[in-house]
């Protein structure tokens, strides 16, 4: 192998140093986010230049999907309060009434 020159082909140890994951993680990746890899026999081989450029555009998507999420938490956060605001209104006013039914009753 010439000195100075990456590596283009890695073995698991390799490419778990280089994202500094865990055996499982690494796993994960395979099995769930179409993660590049080779199978020769029973051992994996990854493409260093494959990797980068699966990472460049998984962050590419991770950022769409956080800016996409921002606004959708907003609405959630302010359906949950409005919901919660009716609820408390709604007992307030059955619970008025409970009260009114019973200070008649007492009379």
């Amino acid at each position: 192998m010439v000195e100075g020159k990456e590596k283009e082909l890695m073995n698991e140890k390799e490419v778990r140093e280089l994202l500094r994951i865990s055996r499982t993680t690494l796993w994960k990746l395979r099995k769930n986010e179409k993660f590049p890899f080779s199978k020769v026999g029973r051992q994996y081989r990854y493409s260093r230049k494959e990797i980068l450029e699966w990472m460049k555009e998984k962050k590419g998507k991770i950022i769409e999907k956080h800016e996409s999420r921002q606004p959708d938490n907003i609405d959630k956060t302010e359906e949950h309060k409005q919901k919660e605001m009716q609820k408390e209104s709604s007992l307030a006013q059955s619970g008025g009434k409970s009260i009114a039914k019973e200070v008649e009753g007492k009379k």
